[in-house]
């Protein structure tokens, strides 16, 4: 007689579909769909997907709903800020586990709640890594150009203290695109970007979700080819491993935000191998070498 099925460990996925960040949801996606191919201590994987838009209303029903959904190890999700707090006061309150995967915030782990984490590099360590670019580098004039949302804000108040506490000049110069829909955000790009080249700013720091910077590499290209934008490095480098399979699956290059979805749904999983759902002990005690690089927890659930 055959032994009875180990059951699934189930991991609930909450993304957005719409709006300025739904290619981190998208990323985020592709990434986790890649860890749940894999089996732990011979159980499968199982996503419990939602999806965030329609609305703050909505959005925060669907994270209640999963928040609160039976027999979780835990939920991965968070790709800005405002959704990030959201996941992160149902977390306090239904105490499940909850790993960040990409939102840059670090005050999401700042109310010290014990059961919330996250993968990604937070704003203070990504303002390092592009001021450290930038002192390195020949420069001019340096400028900024921002989604003026909640998380561009964050990123920004990052940079300038970054700056500070370096000794370099803030940006010099400033750009704001608010969020208005891809027409209008699309005409203020261009203006912005022209007012850049015009004021011989190098390099030109862009802060904003992934459609926003590509929008503007490539409004760059046509209208000031000459200006160089920067974005703050985004994680840290993806292992070919991982690159190989999100290539072979995807048939595009992998992004940072994949991997560190791959490795918030492998971390929660491994941490729920022997029991129903994943621990705070277990998730401090557990050392990965992942798809975003090596990966261990603080006390505080801050990437080391």
């Amino acid at each position: 007689m055959s032994a009875p099925a180990l059951p699934p460990i189930r991991i609930g996925l909450i993304t957005p579909s719409a709006g300025p960040y739904a290619a981190e949801g998208e990323e985020t996606r592709r990434g986790a769909s890649l860890a749940a191919e894999g089996r732990i201590n011979g159980r499968r994987i199982e996503l419990v997907a939602r999806s965030e838009g329609g609305g703050w209303q909505k959005t925060g029903q669907e994270i209640v709903r999963l928040g609160f959904a039976p027999n979780l190890a835990g939920v991965v999700g968070g790709v800005d800020s405002p959704g990030a707090h959201l996941m992160e006061q149902v977390a306090q309150k239904a105490r499940h586990v909850l790993v960040v995967s990409w939102a840059s915030d670090p005050t999401v782990i700042g109310a010290r709640v014990p059961w919330v984490f996250t993968v990604a590099p937070d704003d203070n360590l990504r303002a390092r890594s592009v001021w450290n670019r930038i002192a390195h580098a020949q420069r001019g004039s340096i400028g900024l150009l921002v989604f003026a949302d909640a998380t561009g804000a964050k990123v920004e108040r990052a940079l300038a203290a970054r700056a500070k506490r370096l000794g370099l000049p803030v940006p010099a110069r400033r750009w704001a695109i608010a969020p208005s829909g891809e027409a209008g955000e699309a005409a203020a790009l261009a203006a912005s970007l022209r007012a850049a080249d015009a004021a011989h700013v190098d390099p030109l720091i862009c802060v904003g979700p992934i459609a926003f910077w590509n929008r503007a590499r490539i409004a760059a290209h046509g209208i000031a080819p000459g200006l160089r934008l920067l974005a703050p490095e985004d994680g840290p480098p993806i292992s070919p491993a991982f690159a190989s399979r999100y290539r072979s699956r995807y048939h595009a290059p992998p992004t940072t935000p994949a991997a560190c979805a791959y490795d918030a749904v492998t971390a929660l999983a491994t941490a729920a191998r022997d029991s129903a759902g994943a621990t705070r002990s277990a998730l401090l005690a557990g050392h990965w070498h992942g798809a975003s690089g090596p990966l261990s927890f603080s006390a505080r659930g801050a990437r080391r």
